[in-house]
């Protein structure tokens, strides 16, 4: 009955594409939001710390994250070729796939922490396919390329409508929001729908040449000086009044601890380097040569790029806004003529990244289903797991999980590819430096996950005494009558 249900893709020749293209999605997928937020870094180093060389303590952080990340992508590629060669499913390069080859009692708690998210689509397609249908396809087809896109769509005007619980800060800046309709409205009909359907590596690495050159715009255009002299020394007066009574010199003991600035400050790294998702998909696209040595270089390449960017990025903002440096680095553009631009770069961003997570999320979901498949989930199960994955539209909890995603990511990033080296049955056998470095990843990522774990208790019961939990209460109370 169960086999019935799945149709399996026809065999065809894996394509291979230049490394250089590798390098271009790569480098477009580390490169995210955290890219804005890496002058605000700095600016947390210098108040949290005390430190008077802030860029040599953010310097240091970015090597220890950039090594511990391309470490864990070396051993994610040695996952893959296992699994490519000689795994329980041949040719299938997803990440679930590599995933397979740990035992299930380890897999059991990782894997519904660590791709909760990928859980939820897999259940949505779950019931979408679930009578009369093959649940399991090569292709979603049209009507599943315009779910992804409503999906999508959902979370951008998500962020460009007005915050209804803040509005004054949403009539501070009306034509920022204005802005973001049209730009959306417009890369929705001219953009999303016909680029929807570029799946192979090569026209997503054009894409992601793109993206990367418009961020870097993005950023050029938030660094450039405001050349109003009006402006400049009406901003200057402005400062010279309220910058002492708007940042008092704090202790780093009253405001908080050294160690919670350094968390947080790799917290944002981690989200900032990560790109591990896609890894299998670029691995099982390239060549020609030796497949596992071009991924490795492809990894290193792109990693030197992004840090030497992220450096850059971070200094010169820093320089640039000091003390008064916000979070995203977008923000201190509020209210000039460079937002509404800035939102637009950032669209066009989204939309060039559109495809690939259209990608990922189509690959972890099919593995992901052929494996609830094969763990006979029941109906009561799934209808649960449902439940929680939709209380995220509900509940508040998108600032509690902001510990910027390091709680999850710390489990997909550092923990599960060295799981796989540790305790996958790989062939041959791995060399004592692999499982040296495996040891090394493994205990940081769950020293990460376990203080964001923590972080996460203080924020819930933060959540909780705020009273926030009675307004969803009440929610659910009108929904039930």
């Amino acid at each position: 009955m169960q086999q019935a249900l799945l149709v399996q893709p026809q065999q065809q020749a894996p394509l291979r594409y230049p490394i250089f293209w590798t390098i271009c999605n790569l480098v477009n997928n580390i490169v995210g939001a955290g890219f804005l937020a890496l002058p605000w870094c700095l600016k947390e180093l210098k108040e949290g710390t005390a430190t008077d060389h802030p860029a040599v303590v953010f310097l240091i952080l970015l090597v220890l994250v950039g090594l511990l990340h391309g470490v864990s992508f070396w051993l994610h590629g040695r996952a893959c070729e296992h699994v490519r060669n000689v795994g329980p499913q041949q040719g299938d390069t997803t990440y679930l796939a590599a995933q397979s080859l740990l035992p299930h009692r380890m897999m059991d708690w990782v894997e519904e922490c660590g791709i909760y998210v990928a859980m939820a689509a897999a259940l949505i397609l779950l019931a979408i396919y679930r009578y009369k249908k093959p649940l399991f396809r090569a292709e979603l087809g049209l009507r599943g390329v315009f779910f992804w896109i409503l999906v999508a769509l959902v979370f951008v005007l998500w962020f460009a409508l007005p915050d209804p619980h803040n509005p004054a800060e949403s009539k501070g800046n009306p034509a920022d929001f204005r802005s973001s309709w049209r730009w959306g409205l417009l890369a929705v009909i001219f953009l999303y729908l016909p680029l929807s359907c570029q799946l192979h590596l090569m026209p997503l690495g054009i894409l992601s040449m793109l993206a990367v050159l418009v961020g870097i715009l993005s950023v050029l255009l938030a660094l450039e000086p405001n050349h109003d002299p009006n402006r400049q020394l009406q901003e200057s007066a402005t400062n010279l009044v309220t910058r002492p009574a708007a940042h008092p010199p704090v202790p780093a003991s009253t405001e908080q601890s050294t160690f919670q600035a350094y968390l947080k400050v790799w917290s944002i790294l981690l989200v900032s380097l990560t790109a591990h998702y896609n890894a299998p998909k670029y691995y099982g696209e390239l060549g020609p040569g030796n497949q596992l040595q071009n991924f490795r270089r492809a990894v290193c390449v792109s990693y030197i790029v992004v840090s030497f960017a992220y450096l850059w990025c971070g200094t010169m903002g820093y320089q640039m806004y000091g003390s008064d440096t916000q979070q995203d680095l977008l923000n201190n553009l509020s209210g000039s003529w460079k937002a509404p631009l800035t939102h637009g770069f950032y669209l066009l961003i989204l939309w060039a990244d559109f495809p690939k997570v259209i990608i990922g999320m189509r690959q972890l979901s099919g593995s992901l289903c052929r494996r609830c498949l094969n763990r006979q989930l029941t109906d009561q199960f799934e209808l649960l797991l449902l439940i929680i994955a939709s209380l995220g539209w509900f509940l508040p909890l998108t600032d509690i999980l902001a510990v910027k995603g390091a709680l999850f990511g710390s489990l997909m990033v550092y923990v599960i590819p060295a799981s796989i080296i540790l305790r996958g049955n790989i062939s041959p056998q791995p060399s004592r430096w692999e499982v040296g470095l495996s040891w090394i990843v493994t205990f940081a990522g769950l020293l990460l996950f376990l203080t964001q774990a923590k972080e996460i208790t203080f924020e819930l019961a933060q959540w909780v005494t705020s009273g926030s939990h009675k307004k969803t209460k009440a929610l659910f109370q009108f929904a039930s009558m």
